[in-house]
């Protein structure tokens, strides 16, 4: 993921597929989000 702003949470545990996850889930934790729109908004490959 190469972006300029990451959270604090990537910076500190690294930028991987699993993290990215979380840092979502984490950031958008208010909001109710299908798989599909999880998988697109952290780059996530099956």
């Amino acid at each position: 993921m190469k972006e300029k702003n990451k959270s604090a949470f990537l910076e500190y545990f690294g930028d991987t597929p699993k993290l990215r996850f979380l840092n979502f889930l984490i950031g958008n934790h208010f909001f109710d989000f299908n798989t599909l729109k999880i998988v697109f908004f952290v780059n996530f490959l099956f």
